[in-house]
């Protein structure tokens, strides 16, 4: 097994500024407040939390999926549909007016935070503000979603109108389009054949009311070496944008003709693995750019929660605990660059991990998921919130109807845990198959064998 080094993630000085005024009341030819005309500020685009398969019912069966999503997500916007050319009368291109949609409104992430587009011709004309997997609407970098759609949003191959159920071992060209890149290829990137097995994301599209992100010039930037680890060779750099109040539309990393981005809102880089990389950062505002260069080393992007093979004793491990993790973990623990235990000991609780591993590439604003990708929560905050989106048993990370020893209350905070797990004493374990606070902290046992979880990045 390699030993894991340690990588600084960057610190991100980013300010927003208030939101944008309300807009006008939609009014009717003779100047009057049209009632029957909703009031939308914005469009948010969404996508399923898992792959499906192409044959969806059509337009009807995709509206439906896509409605499910958006209520599962607890999403408040309306008008809701899939977001994919589904027939010659039914294409993307033709959304705005066949489902009043309208034309003139920015296109934004689920949250109203990061821009995916100006208008619908500007989603239209073959580049995006933000790659799909950037502005956090994709759960996996280099995934694929149902399109169906030529790249000027007219409809293209897409599985007999993605309601098809193709003869045995036979295969059917469809378009699928890409969550990691901002050109054309994000509406038309693989125009390849797929099975009734093929299976790829569903993004979905509705109207928002509420205010969206909004931003104004920068005026300049500065990268500044903020910290220097001389035993990992690690350097930190922070940006610092002004005037203080000033948003980042997009910023750009290049590297030898390649591209990378890091999203404005989150302050996450995407495009790269960990590891040291020269930078050309362009804060691209309207008609501002400011560019600097400089060398830079790149954090975690995720965060993967896993268990050990086998269950233990409460007082088995104590001193050995994070030993016998890197001998019996389930998952390879080569592919990370840093894990640690997930339970709390007096001097590490699971809520201070981020504050505790920050120089070590932890950050509290990436996703956390399973050993297989499920996401788990958004955040470190939504994972310590009271409840998690998906139990411990469905993101794969622990058998059904099984327990862990988790040493803590549903914050991350330490509650029982046998004196660092060295003593016959009362301890807390968490739950597998549930996702309200019982996962993390269900009840306290003794003299019962359950596993220990990990967390690695």
């Amino acid at each position: 097994m390699k030993k894991p080094t340690f990588l600084l993630f960057l610190l991100f000085a980013i300010f927003s500024c208030d939101g944008p005024k309300p807009p006008e009341q939609p009014t009717t030819d003779n100047g009057k407040q049209d009632p029957e005309k909703p009031n939308y500020t914005h469009l948010r685009m969404f996508c399923t939390e898992n792959r499906i398969g192409a044959n969806m019912g059509g337009r009807t069966g995709a509206d439906k999926i896509i409605s499910q999503t958006a209520s599962e997500k607890e999403l408040n916007i309306e008008n809701i549909h899939a977001f994919l050319s589904a027939g010659n009368d039914d294409s993307v291109k033709m959304m705005p007016e066949k489902y009043d949609f309208p034309n003139d409104i920015p296109i934004y992430d689920e949250t109203g935070t990061v821009r995916i587009a100006d208008n619908w011709n500007d989603l239209l004309d073959g580049e995006i503000v933000t790659p799909l997997y950037c502005a956090g609407i994709s759960p996996v970098q280099n995934a694929e979603w149902w399109s169906g759609t030529n790249s000027d949003g007219t409809t293209g191959e897409n599985f007999k109108n993605f309601n098809i159920e193709l003869p045995p071992n036979s295969m059917a060209k469809v378009i699928r389009g890409k969550m990691n890149t901002n050109k054309v290829e994000w509406l038309t990137g693989n125009p390849g054949y797929s099975s009734n097995g093929s299976k790829a994301f569903l993004l979905g599209i509705g109207c928002s009311k509420e205010p969206f992100k909004e931003y104004i010039p920068v005026e300049s930037l500065t990268i500044e070496k903020s910290f220097h680890m001389t035993q990992h060779e690690n350097v930190k750099y922070e940006i610092i944008i002004e005037p203080e109040n000033a948003s980042i539309q997009k910023v750009i990393m290049e590297q030898t003709g390649d591209s990378a981005w890091i999203s404005h809102e989150n302050k996450s880089i995407y495009g790269y693995e960990p590891g040291k990389v020269t930078c050309t950062f362009s804060l691209i505002q309207k008609d501002n750019t400011i560019t600097k260069t400089s060398e830079i080393f790149i954090g975690a992007k995720k965060l993967v929660i896993f268990r050990t093979n086998n269950k233990y004793f409460n007082y088995e491990l104590g001193m050995n605990l994070h030993k016998t993790l890197t001998n019996d973990a389930s998952i390879d623990l080569t592919k990370y660059t840093n894990y640690t235990i997930f339970t709390s000991l007096s001097d590490l609780e699971i809520k201070d991990f981020p504050e505790i591993f920050y120089n070590h590439g932890f950050r509290n604003d990436i996703r956390i998921e399973g050993p297989t990708g499920k996401i788990i929560a958004s955040n470190w905050s939504d994972l310590l919130d009271g409840e998690i989106r998906r139990s411990l048993a469905d993101a794969d990370v622990l058998p059904a109807s099984s327990q862990w020893w988790s040493g803590s209350r549903f914050d991350g905070s330490l509650l029982k845990n046998g004196n660092n797990w060295s003593e016959e004493s009362l301890s807390t374990y968490g739950e597998s198959d549930i996702k309200d606070s019982r996962w993390i902290t269900s009840g306290d046992n003794i003299l019962a064998q359950y596993y220990f979880l990990g967390i690695a990045w």
